[in-house]
């Protein structure tokens, strides 16, 4: 997994969401489920980006509801929150594959959503540099680069995960909860929240000889001591109008 990295040890934080299935806002219902909301997340990474850089912002898939109007209208909000949010990455899984291209494609478009599909030849993969740190994002297990930093996006379930060799870091939206990411021959395999009522935050340790030397993982929970976005508040308030 070797790639090029100049001086002493570096770190590259993930922060990763998956398994959203159209949750634009917490229910609120209780203390207990007050968590979530694309507002509390925008504000929170907003409020301390300084300190989570130099980090990349993906969402490994199955972040809409079912194609109905209703579906419709949350994923047009969830797809305009990433665009205000800067996602690096944005996995389709088995939720956004149910609903039209011609729907889908023309807002990823509008947003310029940088969208990854294993179903699209050119849209498999993409390539981005953080702080000198060449890395490939991929959805489809056989699109890995050597020499860079590999991340694989999927909507698997972890025990079918960890069949998959030779990626640095795997990131599912399978819906089930780690409270730990697992390690399983030298891949990092972690799972998006379910319904984005905590933000996973991964931070690797990187090598002078391009390694991953390990890596430290917490969970931010999403509560309303968080504050939140304006313009992704404002961007929900269309929503509910």
């Amino acid at each position: 997994m070797p790639f090029s990295v100049h001086g002493e040890e570096q770190t590259l934080t993930i922060l990763y969401t998956g398994s959203l299935k159209g949750e634009l806002e917490t229910c609120g219902c209780s203390p207990k489920t007050d968590f979530g909301g694309l507002a509390r997340l925008s504000g929170y990474i907003s409020e301390h980006a300084e300190e989570l850089s130099p980090y990349i912002l993906i969402d490994a898939g199955n972040f809409t509801p079912k194609d109905t109007p209703q579906g419709r209208l949350k994923t047009e909000a969830m797809l305009r929150s990433f665009s205000k949010m800067k996602y690096d990455a944005v996995a389709f899984g088995e939720n956004e594959k149910v609903f039209p291209r011609n729907y889908l494609y023309p807002l990823v478009k509008e947003n310029k959503t940088p969208v990854l599909c294993a179903a699209s030849e050119k849209r498999r993969s993409l390539s981005i540099t953080r702080s000198d740190i060449k890395l490939n994002i991929g959805v489809d297990p056989a699109a890995r680069h050597e020499g860079n930093l590999n991340l694989l996006l999927s909507d698997k379930p972890v025990s079918e995960a960890k069949l998959i060799n030779g990626w640095d870091v795997i990131i599912t939206s399978s819906g089930e909860e780690l409270e730990e990411p697992l390690e399983n021959n030298e891949t990092i395999i972690a799972a998006g929240y379910p319904k984005g009522k905590n933000l996973g935050i991964l931070k690797l340790r990187i090598g002078i000889n391009g390694k991953v030397m390990g890596h430290d993982h917490r969970w931010q929970p999403l509560g309303k001591e968080i504050k939140e976005d304006p313009l992704v508040r404002d961007i929900l308030n269309d929503y509910d109008s």
